[in-house]
């Protein structure tokens, strides 16, 4: 959402397909939360996966991404107020909507600050984001997401590519955005447990927004050959699956309140350099 347009320019033809949209609880929990809300901005609305079944339920709701492309999938769908923008430079009018909501966003941007700031300043009522704690059933097993990922890197190396984790869009956990930046309401919708093997984990990866930046340098044919590979050499290995348990909330703000953590998360960074010099 910062510079990004050719990034996820080039995954907006298969966004859809490797992304779910929100769920049952998901929606119901939402919508709860926005009952006493009418218009809503989306930040990072991509294809428009949130935005539609939020329309579909009565909301105004105004989508704003850097890519075109992404908006015009969301177009397709039947969702008309949609504005190409920048997240840390929002083009609207102060206390524009009662609610602004982004999902699954904030951990590829970097000035997390002037995001905020941003949101804060057009919002009302609320900030709204689902966050994600994980907790890997067996922590004494080695990390083989890391191992399936170490495969992934040497295959790319043999046909002359690098990938690696540095080259991420921005390498940021939602748990982070959290302990940065506390919560006033932190709802829980569910907890489920995620089963990651070899061949779910490489899908995810091909189009996954923490590696597309990488990916988006390397001709689809070439894609094609170090995904394939990278399966087989997976396959020899037998790595077994990995569960994890993923803890899903609805992280609410209160724009009033967000000026003053920016404010305090600045103060952090500023003695942490000064203690570092």
């Amino acid at each position: 959402m910062e510079d990004q347009e050719p990034v996820f320019d080039y995954i907006a033809e298969n966004y859809d397909k490797t992304r779910g949209n929100l769920d049952e609880m998901e929606l119901k929990v939402l919508l709860n939360a926005l009952k006493n809300c009418q218009n809503i901005l989306e930040i990072g609305a991509g294809t428009g996966r949130i935005m539609k079944p939020l329309q579909d339920h009565g909301l105004d709701i105004t989508g704003v991404d850097i890519s075109k492309k992404m908006l015009q999938k969301a177009s397709e769908k039947g969702l008309n107020h949609l504005v190409v923008g920048n997240a840390t430079s929002l083009p609207f009018l102060d206390k524009s909507f009662d609610a602004v909501i982004t999902v699954h966003v904030f951990h590829l941007i970097n000035d997390l600050d002037r995001v905020f700031t941003e949101a804060s300043r057009v919002s009302r009522k609320y900030i709204l984001t689902f966050v994600r704690e994980r907790k890997q059933i067996d922590s004494k097993l080695p990390n083989r997401r890391s191992d399936m990922f170490d495969v992934a890197r040497e295959v790319a190396s043999r046909y002359g590519y690098s990938i690696e984790p540095g080259e991420r869009i921005h390498n940021r956990t939602e748990g982070e955005l959290i302990r940065r930046f506390p919560p006033d309401e932190k709802i829980k919708v569910r907890e489920y447990t995620r089963r990651t093997n070899p061949e779910n984990f490489i899908e995810r990866m091909r189009y996954s927004s923490r590696f597309v930046k990488m990916f988006s340098r390397i001709p689809e044919e070439d894609i094609s050959k170090i995904f394939s590979d990278t399966k087989k050499e997976l396959k020899k290995l037998n790595i077994k699956p990995v569960e994890t348990v993923i803890y899903e909330y609805l992280a609410i703000w209160y724009p009033d309140n967000m000026e003053k953590r920016i404010l305090e998360h600045k103060g952090d960074n500023l003695r942490s350099e000064s203690e570092s010099n």
